[in-house]
């Protein structure tokens, strides 16, 4: 669709300051289209000076809109799958250009060129299948100011209640997170807050009916990140959280230092990356099953089928990640699998 008061709103700077809108309506009066021989040495100046790192700096990255597309209700299964668009953005300052130098005012990035958020979804129904995110658009404009347009899928297990159907409430949440553990600090724009930038676009949900949707952080208390038992202190203090580690780290974040937050954690973490060699050097890994607990069996005779949910607990050493407690203040840390090796499970009978 045409709009013939783009030119007249890009005039005004609304290219800048109302971004998400703009580009993707107003795109030539923009100038983002990107082609032609300015774009090309543009993006090859850029890419030669760039460095893509965060200079130990967490990146603050504002959630500029949100859409739900589509929701996925699977009542049998206890579990319910969204689809969506947002937008993302942030200050990159390894990109900024003079426009009237190059003459444009915008410039089209591949995800692969720039520093990104890698967005993960923290709350998944299996490490297996955690959510996706995919780069739709990825722009820039000469301030810097960088914009992602993504799409996700987003599927968590959740308990609905009945008590008072047929006017039952569910309320599902999806938690989110950059996979690099706190290289990223998300905040909510006004625009999503006062849901001027919030839609639903009537998404068919059968037999149930999308509300509202609600962008919110989450401080490490919110998250659950405390200790569920008075004696936790004194049981750390005894070494439990390395004797027993299974049971503390589960009950006992707090006390034993497993609540990751600040900057230290997030240099440690940095360091360790560094110098991270993911290999077993053609040795075997002796990994061990600490704990496991079965939660759920669906057995299905007519198809002479059983199926298992559970959860288990393994542990084995990596020597490339020791460090030394005293110097950096931490006596645990958290990662996400692809950050280090981790023994990748298959069923052989399934």
């Amino acid at each position: 669709m045409r709009i013939p008061k783009c030119p007249e709103w890009a005039s005004e700077g609304e290219c800048t300051s109302n971004a998400v809108w703009m580009m993707a309506n107003c795109r030539r009066s923009c100038h983002s289209c990107q082609g032609g021989d300015k774009a090309w040495k543009l993006r090859t100046h850029i890419q030669a000076n760039y460095h893509n790192t965060t200079d130990n700096v967490t990146k603050l990255v504002q959630v500029e809109s949100v859409r739900i597309n589509n929701v996925e209700i699977d009542e049998k299964k206890q579990n319910v799958k969204v689809f969506g668009r947002m937008v993302l953005s942030w200050n990159d300052t390894n990109i900024a250009w003079d426009k009237n130098q190059w003459g444009l005012s915008w410039l089209n990035f591949y995800w692969i060129q720039i520093w990104t958020p890698q967005i993960v979804q923290l709350n998944g129904a299996s490490t297996s299948n955690p959510g996706q995110v995919t780069s739709k658009v990825l722009a820039a404009n000469y301030t810097g100011q960088v914009y992602l347009w993504a799409d996700f899928s987003f599927s968590t297990p959740f308990k609905f209640q009945y008590e008072d159907y047929p006017n039952d409430v569910q309320r599902v949440c999806f938690k989110f997170d950059d996979k690099r553990l706190l290289a990223v600090h998300f905040v909510v724009s006004d625009g999503v807050k006062n849901k001027e930038r919030e839609a639903t676009t009537d998404p068919f949900v059968s037999g149930w009916k999308i509300i509202d949707v609600d962008l919110i952080t989450v401080s490490a208390k919110d998250s659950g990140c405390e200790d569920a038992d008075p004696k936790c202190p004194e049981w750390a203090s005894e070494g439990e959280c390395t004797s027993n580690a299974v049971w503390m780290m589960a009950n006992c974040r707090r006390s034993c230092h497993s609540c990751q937050g600040g900057d230290k954690a997030w240099k440690l973490r940095t360091h360790i990356q560094a110098n991270y060699h993911n290999a077993t050097d053609n040795v075997t890994k002796l990994v061990q099953v600490e704990s496991v607990r079965i939660n759920n069996v669906e057995i299905d005779e007519k198809k002479q089928n059983v199926k298992v949910f559970g959860r288990m607990v393994l542990s084995w050493n990596d020597t490339n990640i020791a460090w030394d407690k005293n110097q950096w203040g931490l006596s645990w840390l958290n990662f996400y699998w692809i950050q280090i090796w981790t023994p990748q499970i298959v069923q052989l009978n399934g």
